[in-house]
């Protein structure tokens, strides 16, 4: 049985999964949550063996190779999410908008003061990482985790569906904060793949759902507001 526990905060979760291949962490965080992260792996009593990371956002990838460095951990990563991870930081202003009014402000505010600051120490990418092209590339599967593309929010995206919890975690793919108005992603590049990764989510049938900002969701959270994706406006950053 894998066992999931939350080392990180409610609003800013930090999950691990303990499995029989060792301990998985799922994305880091900004700089500032560094030490709390660090300490909550040392709590579990495990050595670090693999870093999931769901994108190539600054707010998730964070400081992987600080941990990497001191864990020895092997990074997981959808293929499209490499050239971001070598150059230190993802080109966001370039590629999609925010999905509402008031977050495009706070967008922008944010981005004029540069807090938290936009990106993150590069990565290298070693031969024992894992480096995920399509689904069919499944390394966890003989343990029951299957890797799920989730792209929408943004293209290099991915989750991971736990089949005897019936858990999914599924990155920025859904969010459940008080800015997220429907469990609204507040960012999104492709708005139709968006709603097909929703469309993906509710036919897997999860019992719960572990979005990377917020509260845990249940799939009924997105069937009652997959409408919201109908006649969306997105603002742009700048």
């Amino acid at each position: 049985m894998i066992r999931i526990e939350n080392i990180g905060g409610k609003s800013l979760p930090n999950y691990v999964l303990f499995t029989p291949k060792g301990l998985i962490a799922i994305d880091t965080g900004f700089e500032w949550k560094r030490k709390a992260f660090m300490e909550g792996l040392r709590k579990t009593g495990e050595t670090l063996q693999y870093l999931f990371l769901t994108h190539s956002h600054d707010d998730h990838v964070g400081f992987a190779k600080k941990v990497i460095d001191v864990t020895g951990a092997s990074l997981i990563v959808h293929h499209a999410s490499i050239p971001a991870l070598v150059r230190g930081g993802c080109e966001i202003a370039k590629h999609g908008a925010y999905t509402s009014k008031r977050v495009a402000v706070l967008g922008r505010i944010q981005s004029v003061l540069n807090m938290p600051k936009a990106g993150f120490s590069p990565l290298t990418i070693k031969s024992s990482d894992i480096v995920i092209a399509n689904e069919t590339q499944q390394p966890f599967a003989d343990i029951g985790i299957r890797i799920v593309f989730l792209p929408g929010h943004v293209k290099d995206q991915m989750g991971i569906f736990i089949e005897d919890h019936r858990a999914l975690f599924c990155g920025d793919a859904a969010m459940n904060t008080i800015l997220n108005i429907g469990c609204y992603p507040i960012w999104m590049e492709d708005l139709s793949a968006s709603k097909n990764t929703w469309k993906k989510m509710i036919k897997l049938n999860p019992r719960i759902i572990y979005p990377a900002h917020g509260k845990p969701m249940v799939p009924k959270d997105l069937v009652k507001n997959i409408h919201r994706f109908d006649n969306r406006t997105l603002y742009k950053r700048s």
